[in-house]
């Protein structure tokens, strides 16, 4: 574990000390170019190689990027592909911060479950996609942890929750900040448990004994801060399910600006919770200790000691350039 801490805060002193030259530019809007003469501010040798690139091959520098490690394009300049050698040596993978999947369910010795029924025709392709990756994920966790209580963060319409639920049997408790409505959400409920039940039947998975195919889902309507405390909510869900907890594990799809840090402080210090796991989303919502434009009275961004210790500050420009993927553009 000390070993896994060096490495990332190596991590962040190198990629902190590589962007710390290239923010000024990164958080500059594209009017800014001829007011604030920003184009100056790139290296000359930088300027000449890209003026003289042509729209495509200006048009083909994403996918260049993305395929720098197998080959290196002949018709870049030395000084934008050295530039592009350096951005590609400071992404995570390169700095050796994350594990996939397989590798974390060999070094922890679990065998990872599947959900038999998805949902296809209740979300999009994207979102099925995506709430079935993290609900197996989820309940691979719940199952190592023994944790038959979820807490769903910012839990939406709840399709992560009922497919824990249906296909899992597990317990989702489901906070947000926003209100629902509660006959609407009855007669979505009601749906899913008929079409599961018919999944169900159609694939014969009860035969030999019957399954409860009820959803096992309480949302509750909360503000999340970083000091919530969420041993009520255990007590709530405890009485509410009949079903004795002690502890839970948290997760989040798409955890929107500061909820996203806000679940990792709530994992950290509260005792009850066994794991982890979350996808955030709209980083440039992020609020900001060290951003002077940043006005939130909780900021989520940095976390780390070693970022608060320099007062790093990324910006708003800078998170809404690094939330799109360049494999959009590079198609």
């Amino acid at each position: 574990m000390e070993t896994r801490h060096i490495t990332i805060q190596s991590a962040l002193e190198k990629l902190s000390s590589f962007l710390e030259s290239f923010l000024p530019i990164l958080n500059t809007h594209m009017v800014h170019f001829y007011t604030e003469e920003i184009w100056g501010k790139l290296k000359s040798e930088l300027q000449t190689e890209l003026m003289a690139m042509n729209d495509t091959e200006i048009t083909e520098l994403p996918n260049d990027y993305l395929n720098i490690s197998v080959s290196k394009p002949s018709h870049i300049s030395p000084s934008l592909l050295q530039l592009m050698e350096d951005i590609f040596k400071h992404n995570l993978e390169s700095l050796n911060v994350l594990d996939d999947l397989p590798s974390v369910w060999k070094q922890l010795d679990i065998k990872p479950l599947s959900s038999p029924i998805h949902f296809d025709k209740f979300m999009t392709v994207k979102k099925c996609h995506e709430v079935g990756a993290l609900c197996d994920t989820v309940a691979s966790f719940a199952n190592y942890t023994a944790s038959k209580l979820i807490v769903d963060l910012g839990c939406g319409k709840g399709a992560l929750a009922s497919m824990l639920s249906l296909n899992h049997g597990l317990y989702v408790s489901g906070i947000d900040a926003a209100g629902f409505n509660a006959h609407v959400e009855a007669g979505r409920q009601s749906m899913l448990q008929k079409t599961f039940k018919s999944h169900v039947k159609k694939a014969r998975l009860t035969d030999e004994e019957e399954v409860d195919l009820s959803v096992r889902f309480r949302r509750s309507t909360l503000y999340l801060s970083n000091n919530f405390d969420i041993r009520p909510l255990i007590e709530e869900c405890s009485e509410h399910f009949q079903q004795s907890f002690r502890h839970v594990g948290l997760i989040g799809l798409h955890t929107c600006g500061n909820l996203a840090s806000t679940s990792v402080q709530l994992f950290v210090n509260s005792p009850e919770s066994r794991f982890l796991c979350n996808v955030g989303c709209c980083y440039h919502l992020l609020d900001e200790i060290f951003d002077k434009n940043s006005n939130g009275q909780e900021p989520g961004f940095p976390l780390s000691s070693y970022l608060k210790s320099k007062s790093f500050a990324l910006g708003r420009n800078a998170r809404m350039v690094s939330s799109q993927p360049l494999e959009r553009y590079a198609t």
